[in-house]
Order: structure tokens, then sequence, then C-alpha cells
């Protein structure tokens, strides 16, 4: 999934009007809604990630 949201936004042909191509934007809401169907499991994930790296994120 992740792999999808890989593209070259900076590309310069896209800096005046964020034209990106259509596969693009159809990839975006792929990922969207990944991310809403998955929404609990990435929650638990980022807690626990959280509190696996208490003392490192503390210590930043």
């Amino acid at each position: 999934m992740i792999g999808k949201g890989i593209h070259d936004y900076q590309n310069p042909q896209y800096a005046e009007d964020f034209e990106y191509p259509e596969e693009w934007i159809t990839e975006s809401e792929e990922i969207d809604a990944w991310i809403k169907e998955h929404d609990d499991w990435l929650c638990h994930w980022l807690y626990d990630y959280l509190l696996r790296n208490e003392n490192r994120i503390i210590a930043l």
C-alpha cells in the first residue's frame, strides 16, 4: 500500500497547477480507503510503537 503513494510530487511540471496524473489520484483514493478500513489496527500499532520507543522519544 505504501508503494502506491510513492510518486514524484516535487516534479517541476506540477509546481504551478498540481495537475497530477489521474492514476495518482485513483491510488490516493485507494490509500484513503485502506486507511479508513484499517483505522483501528493502525491506531493500535502506533500506540504500541510509541510505548516500545517511549524512552527514545522522550530523549529527543
